[in-house]
């Protein structure tokens, strides 16, 4: 497995957040409740398993179907 397959690449982050600069991502994954290290290097690293939680959360929910049947 690359290390390509479990964190995102710089440019990646970079498209995620909207920002270049390593203070601004940072901020904007903090502010968006995405976990993250930051490297040596000032550069914020995200496990690619850190948007899994997100992306099914922004997905369409389930009807609550109980709701609907009682409304009939």
């Amino acid at each position: 497995m690359s290390v390509d397959a479990i964190f995102l690449t710089p440019e990646q982050v970079r498209e995620l957040t909207g920002y270049r600069r390593s203070s601004c991502q940072v901020r904007w994954l903090q502010e968006h409740g995405i976990r993250y290290f930051v490297h040596r290097s000032g550069r914020p690293v995200v496990l690619r398993t850190n948007l899994e939680p997100h992306a099914a959360s922004q997905g369409t929910q389930e009807p609550d179907w109980q709701a609907l049947r009682s409304m009939r």
